[in-house]
């Protein structure tokens, strides 16, 4: 019984990924300063949002889901890279672990999932729905949700 490879799918891939981006436009200042620190807080969590470098057409962000009384596996903190030109959020990072490639090789030295770009794109997307959805926004409020 053979394995079947993964197959990243491009378009999924972007759509993600500018989904994120649109979100995150709701979420945090219109003006980049590095060091500006936002939290957001849910019913059984805290978002937490910090620029760490703003350049003209991309945003370095770092993104921390904290539970109270967790570990630091449970609150994993992302690195987010906005690039304002495309219009795109991707996850590149998580714990000090870089995310090149879209297709890991499985087993590898860290770990990660064959899909494990995927996986980390969408896990961000969920976490800025939540915010979204608990009323958290930076832009008019009675349109958080038209995404």
């Amino acid at each position: 019984m053979s394995i079947q490879r993964y197959q990243v799918n491009l378009s999924e891939h972007l759509a993600d990924c500018e989904l994120n981006y649109l979100r995150l436009q709701k979420l945090l200042p219109e003006t980049c300063v590095a060091s500006t620190q936002l939290s957001y807080g849910l019913v059984d969590a805290t978002v937490h949002f910090r620029i760490t470098e703003c350049a003209p057409y991309t945003t370095s962000i770092e993104v921390e889901l904290a539970k109270p009384g967790n570990s630091e596996w449970a609150s994993p903190q992302m690195s987010v890279q906005v690039y304002h030109d495309a219009g795109l959020a991707e996850v590149v990072a998580v714990q000090g672990i870089r995310v090149k490639q879209a297709r890991q090789p499985y087993p590898n030295p860290a770990m990660l999932q064959r899909d494990e770009k995927r996986q980390l794109n969408r896990y961000l997307g969920e976490i800025l729905c939540h915010c979204l959805a608990q009323g958290h926004s930076l832009t008019d409020p009675l349109k958080i949700l038209e995404i």
